[in-house]
């Protein structure tokens, strides 16, 4: 995102951000058009790149917004397992579900092919002080990959329950 998106109006800004999750709700970042969003957002062409290097920067801006919300929403409650669990509970009326929805099962894997390959290809655990921040870790690892999993697999949501369920008494006996 360039900075003058950031002088625009709150207002502006909410109108932008609205275009830019009913585009990025209904269609994948693959078919995604910049005339769509300008369209909605009551914006010129011009203006777009004014505010965005081009759709995936659009895109990175508005996944971080939405991301944003979602933990911080999550971090409200003291117990992450618990805190992932209702969120998949409540996801289909979130406004952000088929954003999410998009963003499992393509956009994900097309922003990381858009990325420039890392020093490494694993998670270096060397920082993992004890056996508290690896359990930490692979509590996170889990959520994470659940919820991947229920928005690539919504059939398999009771199944996925069960799992934070068993990963609860896991945590208790760690």
């Amino acid at each position: 995102m360039k900075s003058g998106l950031l002088n625009l109006s709150t207002r502006k800004q909410e109108k932008i951000k609205q275009a830019l999750l009913s585009e990025f709700s209904n269609v994948s970042l693959l078919e995604a058009k910049v005339a769509n969003i300008v369209t909605l957002a009551e914006i010129s062409r011009g203006s777009f790149y004014t505010y965005f290097e081009d759709i995936y920067d659009a895109y990175q801006w508005l996944a971080s917004i939405v991301f944003k919300n979602i933990h911080q929403s999550l971090e409200q409650t003291q117990d992450s397992l618990s805190a992932a669990e209702n969120f998949i509970l409540e996801a289909k009326d979130s406004p952000y579900y088929n954003f999410l929805c998009q963003y499992y099962t393509v956009n994900d894997a097309v922003m990381n092919s858009q990325k420039k390959p890392s020093s490494g290809y694993f998670d270096d655990l060397s920082h993992l002080k004890d056996d508290n921040e690896i359990s930490d870790w692979l509590i996170a690892q889990a959520i994470h990959r659940l919820i991947r999993s229920y928005f690539m697999y919504p059939e398999k949501s009771a199944d996925i329950i069960q799992s934070f369920q068993a990963l609860k008494v896991w945590q208790k006996r760690s």
